[in-house]
């Protein structure tokens, strides 16, 4: 049976299997930036719709529990090995902030929509998201506004 969870970076021994990275496998923090992604999509996205997917990448669960390295590695490997036909599409929910944008992760995606609530931080992040995006070459932005009570809010 399918993994109904979408988030598959939060199983910290399948990412370390993958990347080969972890303390007691790399203890020096070498990570193996090739390693065989060919079946996480299929694992560990959720169909939505017709020729639609969702794939979810999580956040450090715990205090100490180190960067997202070896995960931002195995996204990224998973991102260049995926190929598609021309009407499927695969949602990739990441957590809110610049990280992807910063690695490089979103390279080659044809669009971005960016996530924002109202607030003065949320939104400067979200247009930093978005000079991020269309320096990597994302033709289509799209911001959304959450939280907005009223329409003056946005």
């Amino acid at each position: 049976m399918k993994n109904q969870n979408p988030c598959w970076s939060g199983n910290g021994s399948m990412s370390a299997s993958w990347t080969g990275a972890g303390p007691d496998i790399s203890p020096g923090g070498l990570l193996t930036l090739n390693p065989d992604v060919s079946d996480v999509i299929d694992r560990f996205s959720v169909p939505v719709d017709h020729n639609l997917r969702l794939l979810v990448i999580g956040s450090v669960r715990q205090a100490g529990g180190g960067c997202l390295c070896p995960e931002y590695t195995l996204l990224t490997a998973i991102l260049r090995h995926m190929r598609l036909l021309p009407d499927e599409v695969i949602v990739l929910d990441t957590p809110a902030g610049l990280e992807h944008f910063g690695r490089a992760v979103a390279e080659g995606f044809t669009c971005a929509v960016v996530v924002a609530d109202p607030s003065y931080n949320a939104v400067s992040v979200a247009r930093k998201s978005a000079a991020l995006a269309r320096q990597l070459g994302i033709p289509d932005i799209i911001l959304a506004i959450n939280r907005a009570e009223k329409e003056t809010d946005v």
